[in-house]
């Protein structure tokens, strides 16, 4: 019961902590930071445009249309962003809001024609949409796509509040973003004084590991902006955002990944329904196979038809792609077998690779905090240290176990353990 309510409080000074940090970058962006908002727009969309091209270009030459627009879906969610696919006859064949035949032929818009029609490499539009009465940009990019000719790919999005997620806002406000990181630290210090000393241990366990991990890509991040300010070659400058781009997605991971684990530790609640084991395994194969085959990597899950688990299913989803993610991450060729097997009343999942496997002494600390067995390969691939610490949490909150097996250089296993009854 403590510690429930401890996670509550944690919770609420989460919340006033992150209000702070709110109000404290209004107010310094309102005097800090002045940019062009269109420009700053169009460099973001033609970064997604090239990236999701990539992603669907094979799936479109395939007629994987319904692929397409799952992929495109989780592209633009909980974003204010808007996709569309249209072929070389300007019919829509897949669209991230709308059903596709109820939009019409696309060929009157500029964006759309300059494409299909002028083989421009790329085009922006900016147009004002009548029901939200607001300026939305549109940015359309070629997408070749072999013997069917070219589709057009567009990225649409409201012009409104960028300048906090900028590049531009990040350059401003380097030294004002140290300053709150820290103010935030000392608030969660403040308040762990009025806990137990076990739990005030603890929670400057967390910090220290939280304040070491978010303090390096931020140093690089400061870094670059400053050999930025003084370069003037446009190739370099490319080079120094890239490596900029990189630092920001591993911040946003960490906080995510922090995010994912103090509401799985304030909440025993869990969705429970009967699941199709099968059928999650497929969504699994859908969401990594092209990560695996671009590794070369052969990705094969088997269970039988008849498993059915009484769980959370979005949960279950995130204990699956952290393994399966973290496989992937530390294999560079072989395989990884997913598997299911029913054993009396329990069900084993095993996720099982070919990579680098861990020694006897990491793996006694796998499923710690923040805790990598590569740090050089964690932070090139995006690692936080943080999956198999959610992994095992979800899994413990379904009365179940996991265990890691593994040799150094002979591959690793994940052993869940799930009870029927």
């Amino acid at each position: 019961m403590r510690t429930k309510n401890l996670f509550k409080k944690l919770f609420l000074v989460s919340i006033a902590a992150s209000l702070i940090i709110l109000i404290l970058f209004m107010a310094i962006s309102r005097r800090n930071i002045k940019v062009n908002s269109s420009k700053i727009l169009t460099e973001e969309l033609s970064s997604a445009a090239k990236v999701i091209s990539e992603q669907i270009s094979d799936l479109l030459a395939c007629d994987k249309i319904l692929e397409v627009e799952k992929l495109i879906k989780k592209n633009v969610n909980k974003t204010d962003k808007r996709i569309t696919v249209v072929n070389i006859e300007g019919d829509v064949v897949a669209d991230s809001h709308d059903e596709p035949k109820s939009m019409g032929n696309q060929l009157h818009f500029m964006e759309i024609a300059s494409i299909l029609k002028d083989g421009k490499n790329f085009c922006v539009c900016v147009r004002q949409n009548d029901l939200l009465k607001e300026d939305i940009m549109h940015f359309a990019y070629p997408l070749a796509v072999d013997v069917k000719g070219t589709y057009a790919l567009r990225i649409s999005q409201p012009i409104r509040d960028i300048s906090m997620l900028s590049f531009g806002f990040i350059k401003a406000n380097s030294n004002a973003l140290l300053f709150i990181v820290i103010t935030s630290m000392i608030i969660a210090y403040i308040f762990s004084n009025s806990i137990t000393s076990k739990i005030i241990n603890l929670k400057k366990s967390l910090v220290s590991n939280a304040s070491h991990e978010l303090k390096t890509p931020l140093a690089s991040i400061k870094a670059y902006l400053e050999f930025l300010e003084e370069e003037s070659n446009p190739q370099e400058q490319k080079k120094h955002i890239e490596v900029i781009g990189r630092n920001v997605k591993r911040l946003s991971n960490i906080v995510n990944n922090l995010l994912t684990l103090a509401e799985i530790e304030s909440s025993e609640k869990l969705d429970l329904q009967d699941i199709m084991l099968k059928s999650l395994f497929e969504e699994m194969k859908s969401l990594f196979e092209d990560k695996a085959n671009a590794k070369k990597i052969s990705l094969v899950f088997k269970c039988s038809d008849d498993i059915v688990l009484k769980a959370d299913r979005f949960r279950l989803e995130q204990v699956l792609s952290n393994l399966i993610d973290n496989a992937l991450r530390y294999t560079e060729k072989g395989y990884i077998f997913v598997t299911a097997q029913k054993n009396k009343n329990v069900l084993n999942i095993e996720v099982k690779d070919s990579g680098i496997g861990i020694n006897s002494k990491q793996i006694e600390k796998i499923f710690d905090r923040f805790y990598v067995i590569d740090k050089s390969r964690s932070r090139k691939t995006g690692g936080t240290g943080l999956g198999l610490s959610i992994a095992k949490h979800i899994v413990e909150l379904h009365n179940g176990t996991i265990k890691a097996f593994s040799n150094h250089g002979k591959g690793s296993s994940f052993l869940i353990k799930f009870p029927l009854s």
